[in-house]
């Protein structure tokens, strides 16, 4: 490999990272409303337990055979400040669940000027929440006893104007999430190098490569590329809940 090949896939790398740690600089420099919301769950009890003869397990006056207690964070990652204006009236932000909800408060809230509050629906379907405002990084913990068996049997749903709801991902979906991003990097480059290769000549070369890259950061980004980047930001949990979902 020559020097004229090394400084082509140098460039080219380089190239691209600029382009990526543009985009997530740009990215953070936005005035923008960015709720978010993640769900971690103990299941305390399973039909497998509450099956066994003789036992009879009740929760304020509910008998259950299933019992999971969910904590439901909510918060603004954005830079703009959401208004209780901002909520559809026709659809309000709540934590609808496929099971029966028996409980739902708020256990911790960062910023207590944000007077959030959570009020379970009389059906026991879901848990509305309300707040005044939320700034950058404000939001609240919501405890959630159901008869579920997992966190996936809750949603929170609900239309922000001018915005949507985001899911959190987890270290470990992150990685996955990273991991495809980085093979498509890597298919990138590899067609840079065979370009580079090639036995024309060097300003041609040049050429060609950038309007590969140009091209395939094009398809990258219609195919849902950008919508990865910003899943893949360094972590957005706020730390004034991180010990509190431990």
């Amino acid at each position: 490999m020559n020097i004229d090949t090394i400084l082509g896939i140098t460039g080219t790398i380089l190239g691209v990272l600029g382009l990526i740690f543009g985009y997530i600089f740009y990215r953070k420099s936005l005035r923008v409303k960015e709720p978010y919301y993640s769900i971690w769950s103990n299941n305390l009890i399973q039909d497998s337990i509450a099956n066994m003869s003789g036992l009879e397990v009740i929760y304020k006056g509910h008998k259950v055979d299933n019992l999971t207690v969910s904590k439901v964070l909510f918060w603004n990652d954005g830079y703009d400040t959401i208004e209780s204006e901002d909520i559809v009236s026709t659809d309000p932000l709540r934590i609808d669940s496929v099971s029966q909800i028996l409980d739902g408060t708020v256990i911790k809230a960062n910023n207590p000027s944000n007077q959030i509050i959570a009020t379970v629906a009389a059906n026991g379907a879901s848990v509305h929440i309300a707040f005044d405002y939320l700034d950058k990084n404000d939001g609240a913990i919501i405890q959630v006893v159901h008869t579920g068996k997992s966190s996936s049997d809750l949603t929170l749903k609900g239309k922000l104007k001018g915005s949507s709801i985001h899911f959190y991902l987890s270290k470990s979906r992150r990685v996955t999430e990273i991991t495809t991003v980085l093979l498509g990097l890597m298919f990138t480059a590899f067609f840079v190098i065979l370009y580079l290769q090639s036995s024309i000549h060097l300003s041609a070369r040049w050429l060609i490569s950038t309007g590969t890259v140009l091209a395939m950061l094009f398809v990258l980004y219609t195919s849902g590329f950008t919508r990865k980047l910003d899943r893949l930001m360094p972590n957005r949990l706020p730390p004034d809940f991180k010990k509190a979902l431990e």
